[in-house]
């Protein structure tokens, strides 16, 4: 996996939030840091006892771009040009973005039906990657 990237850790999280840098930094050292270790490790175990491991890494994302306006596409997929994994370590990672209004309410963070329909979807995903083997 691509190590974070501290500084650009700190200035999205300032940008979502309005934090100061020192709540911000103590966030991602009591909970960033500490949860991205374990995954690294768990991936090492498997790698190991595998000898390949794969990570499913999914994320959300606003309807529309912060910055930009643009409404974004419900479902972004890819690798962020290969650095989602590190090329010849036996890990490979796909990474999902998924639009926050597929699942929620975005002004008041409240459920809907559509939250149903997307974990029926993962657990599909997920079986059919057992099913490989």
């Amino acid at each position: 996996m691509a190590p974070p990237h501290r500084g650009g850790l700190l200035r999205l999280a300032r940008l979502d939030v309005g934090d100061d840098a020192a709540d911000v930094e103590r966030r991602i050292s009591s909970y960033y840091a500490p949860y991205h270790a374990a995954l690294a490790d768990l991936l090492a175990e498997r790698r190991r006892t595998f000898g390949r491991a794969f990570q499913l890494s999914c994320h959300s994302m606003s309807s529309v771009g912060p910055r930009d306006g643009v409404r974004r596409p419900e479902i972004c997929l890819g690798d962020l040009d290969g650095t989602t994994a590190s090329p010849g370590t036996g890990i490979d990672s796909v990474q999902v973005e998924l639009r926050r209004d597929l699942y929620l309410d975005e002004v008041t963070w409240t459920p809907h039906g559509g939250l149903a329909r997307l974990q029926e979807c993962f657990a599909a995903v997920a079986a059919a990657v057992r099913s490989l083997g």
